[in-house]
């Protein structure tokens, strides 16, 4: 966006271009953080439905947020099969490299989380029901990434949208 000021050489016409800078900075930072906004909704939602169509073995309690932060939006994944999900679990599904970006810090390959039973084809565990349940694991998923890669997509449609 283009923004022109005319001044003259003279107090009053300084200072009223100092008002219409002020004010346009102001309108620069608003619709900034409404992009920001809208740019982590469309994350959240994304996130969201892919980790509601998930198939999960376990409790699929996964839920999504999107916060305001001191210097723009968070998008957050709240639960305990968020991992399982967004990276996959057990070599049935994940027998390469499934994700496209390096694991964060602390986050353990295919098959090594817990007793390492994802390294078998299948395996027993026992449900929060009390009952023995076979699992092949399921795929990486990717929500949270899926929810970013969407965000980044519509980019420029969003801008358009937000300044207009």
């Amino acid at each position: 966006m283009r923004k022109t000021i005319r001044i003259e050489l003279s107090e009053a016409s300084i200072n009223r271009a100092i008002q219409e800078l002020e004010q346009f900075k102001n309108w620069i930072e608003a619709k900034t953080k409404a992009l920001n906004e809208r740019l982590a909704e469309v994350a959240r939602e994304r996130a969201a439905e892919v980790f509601a169509n998930a198939e999960y073995d376990g409790e699929n309690d996964v839920e999504v947020y999107a916060n305001p932060t001191s210097n723009g939006w968070e998008v957050i994944a709240n639960g305990k099969a968020v991992f399982f999900i967004e990276f996959g679990a057990g070599v049935f599904y994940n027998t390469g490299p499934t994700y496209p970006e390096e694991r964060p810090e602390g986050i353990v390959g295919i098959g090594e989380y817990g007793k390492g039973r994802g390294k078998q084809i299948r395996w027993r565990y026992k449900g929060a029901d009390g009952e023995v349940h076979i699992s092949h694991g399921n795929p990486a998923y990717m929500p949270m990434w899926k929810g970013r890669e969407e965000a980044f997509a519509r980019l420029q449609q969003i801008v358009t949208e937000v300044f207009g």
